[in-house]
C-alpha cells in the first residue's frame, strides 16, 4: 500500500529516539498508526520547539473520497486520545504522555502539534535512536508488524535482545484472552510478522522461542530476536535442519507404516488400484528415494 507522499512538509524518514520506539503506544488502529508515522516523518529537528503542522488529508490518505474523509476524521478523533506508557527508569512507576497538544481536522486538511512533553524523543535527537523509511512502514499490513518493526529496529545496533514473552505481550498490547496459547500467538503474530517484515521492508532479523527447559512441552518464556547476520545465518541452517529432519522422520514412519500394509494386502500400492488405502497414497505423495524404492515391494 502506498501513501501519496507529495507534500513538502512530510519527509521521506521518520526518526525518533529508541526509548520511545520501545515503549507501549495506546493505538490499536492500522490507520491510526500510519498517520502518525506520517506526521513524526514531518518533525523538524533542528529547532527547540514543535511547529504545528498543516498537511492536506492526501497526504495520508491512498485514495481521496468522502467515505474515506469520514474515517480519518474518526482516526484521528482516535488519534488524539492516543497516549505513550513511558516505563520510568528503574521503578515500576509508567508516565503517560499525550502524542498532541492540539489536533483536528478540517475541509480535507489536518491541524496537528505534538505535545511538548514529546520533545525528549524527537527534537534535538542525536545519539541513539531508531531510523526507517516511512514507506516500508506503511505496507506492513499489521497493527502487530508495525510495531514490531520499530521495536526490533531500535535495537537492531545489537548482536541480539531477549525480551519475555509478558513485555512483548504488553508492548503489542495483545488482549488476555489470547496469551494463554503461545502456538496461536506464534502463528498469529510472530510468524506473521516476521512474513511481512522480511517481505515488504529492507529490515532483516530472525526470532527464537526461549524455554523455560529442555523438554518438548517446556513453557515458552522469552522470545530472543537475532540482528547479526552470522547468527542469523547460524539459526536459518538450525531452522533448515530441524525442518529436514521432521520431514525425514515422517517419510520413515510412513514408509514403516505401508510396509506393514503391504504385508497384509500386497496389491495395495499399486498405482492404479481401486481402494488404495491413505497410507500407501501419502507415501507416494512423498516422492520416496531410489533406495526406499527399492525396499517397498510393489513401488513403481
Amino acid at each position: 500500500m502506498r501513501f501519496l507522499n507529495d507534500v513538502d512538509n512530510l519527509g521521506q524518514i521518520v526518526r525518533q529516539s529508541n526509548e520511545f520506539a520501545r515503549n507501549k503506544l495506546s493505538i490499536r488502529n492500522l490507520m491510526a498508526a500510519r498517520i502518525l508515522a506520517c506526521l513524526f516523518s514531518a518533525v523538524r529537528y533542528d529547532g527547540t520547539d514543535f511547529r504545528e503542522l498543516i498537511i492536506p488529508a492526501r497526504s495520508v490518505l491512498k485514495y481521496t473520497g468522502g467515505e474515506n474523509y469520514k474515517v480519518l476524521k474518526i482516526t484521528c478523533d482516535r488519534l488524539s486520545e492516543a497516549v505513550l506508557e513511558r516505563k520510568m527508569d528503574d521503578s515500576s512507576e509508567v508516565q503517560e504522555c499525550t502524542l498532541f497538544s492540539t489536533m483536528r481536522y478540517e475541509n480535507g486538511m489536518l491541524f496537528v502539534k505534538f505535545h511538548p512533553d514529546l520533545k525528549p524523543f524527537f527534537i534535538g535527537v542525536k545519539s541513539k535512536f531508531v531510523k526507517y523509511d516511512l514507506q516500508e512502514f506503511l505496507r506492513l499490513p499489521s497493527i502487530y508488524s508495525q510495531k514490531l518493526f520499530e521495536y526490533l529496529k531500535s535495537w537492531s545496533g545489537c548482536a541480539e535482545r531477549t525480551e519475555d514473552l509478558g513485555t512483548i505481550y504488553a508492548l503489542l498490547d495483545i488482549p488476555e484472552y489470547a496469551r494463554a496459547n503461545f502456538k496461536d500467538f506464534r502463528c498469529r503474530v510472530l510468524d506473521k510478522a516476521y512474513q511481512d517484515i522480511s517481505e515488504l521492508t529492507s529490515f532483516r532479523y530472525e526470532w527464537e522461542p526461549v524455554k523455560n527447559g529442555t523438554g518438548k512441552t517446556s513453557p515458552v518464556t522469552a522470545i530472543r530476536f537475532i540482528f547479526s547476520p552470522k547468527r542469523r545465518a547460524e539459526r536459518q541452517e538450525s531452522l533448515k535442519k530441524a525442518r529436514d529432519k521432521e520431514i525425514q522422520a515422517k517419510r520413515n514412519r510412513l514408509f514403516l507404516e505401508s510396509v506393514q500394509c503391504f504385508k497384509a494386502k500386497p496389491d495395495c500400492v499399486t498405482p492404479k488400484k481401486t481402494g488404495q488405502c491413505a497410507v500407501c497414497f501419502k507415501v507416494r505423495a512423498l516422492e520416496l528415494p531410489e533406495f526406499l524404492q527399492g525396499q517397498l515391494p510393489g513401488y513403481k
